[in-house]
């Protein structure tokens, strides 16, 4: 039997498109922050439970878990150094991860921007760990917990393990976590009365500028255009467009009333500590 070889008309659109992927060694987020990415057809390098992907989960617990503990032993001078390391490393982080594709010339308005919620949190945890402010904190915390965790249960690219990329994503999603549980859990920053309606009406208020973003640039920021494919995030339980997204924003409130429930008390000997930190 003879083999007849490929013709270059039956070379599809999204097969050029992962060849020139693979060519800039820039991989892409199905999550829309940095395009399609066609490696996640086939299943990603590093995904649900694989070596690359417990690891890191192991050092997220070990690493909150030495954060809590350093914020509560010690929460002046060697605390507030160990925030600002972390505050460094999320904004640089963050900040070569956005520049990347302008120096590799993979860069677009519809995926090259900061604009999902995972990438608002890094930053916005970056601020709460310098600055203190009541809403940064609230925000990372809620943000940080009920969105950024499940970027770090069910990671949506492929993430060679000990690339540059495997290190940039976890680090974004690792830090998140770990600063917003350091600034509640271990200095005492807890959220204050109306921090749930506070952080969802952000979050509404949010979605909504990235939604006419997303239909102005014909992008697919915050997942607000289109689900990801289908095995590669929770939104595989929810309705179909655009269903899902009040369906997501239930699910939001109700996570954030649940991560505010340890912290409605009538009295807390910490809660004046965030009040003042407005």
């Amino acid at each position: 039997t003879t083999c007849t070889p490929r013709r270059d008309h039956q070379v599809t659109a999204s097969r050029r498109r992962a060849v020139a992927q693979l060519g800039s060694g820039r991989p892409r987020r199905w999550c829309g922050r940095n395009g399609p990415n066609p490696g996640n057809r086939q299943g990603n390098v590093n995904q649900f439970w694989s070596v690359g992907h417990l690891g890191a989960l192991a050092f997220t617990a070990v690493a909150i878990w030495a954060a809590v503990v350093a914020g509560r032993r010690w929460p002046s001078r060697r605390s507030t150094w160990a925030a600002r390391g972390l505050a460094g490393a999320l904004v640089v982080n963050q900040t070569a991860y956005c520049l990347s594709g302008v120096w590799n010339g993979n860069w677009s308005i519809r995926y090259g921007l900061p604009l999902n919620l995972c990438d608002l949190a890094a930053f916005g945890a970056g601020g709460a760990l310098l600055w203190r402010r009541r809403r940064l904190v609230e925000m990372t915390y809620f943000w940080g917990m009920a969105a950024t965790t499940m970027g770090l249960l069910w990671p949506d690219r492929s993430l060679p393990l000990g690339s540059y990329w495997y290190f940039e994503y976890y680090i974004d999603h690792c830090g998140v976590i770990i600063a917003a549980l350091f600034l509640v859990c271990g200095l005492g920053y807890v959220p204050g009365k109306g921090a749930v309606t506070r952080a969802f009406q952000a979050t509404l208020a949010y979605a909504a500028a990235v939604g006419v973003f997303d239909l102005a640039t014909r992008a697919n920021y915050f997942n607000l255009a289109g689900k990801p494919p289908r095995g590669t995030t929770p939104l595989d339980l929810f309705a179909p467009w655009p269903w899902y997204i009040p369906e997501a924003a239930v699910v939001a409130l109700l996570a954030f009333a649940l991560l505010a429930l340890p912290f409605h008390r009538e009295e807390s000997p910490v809660r004046p500590v965030l009040e003042q930190a407005v």
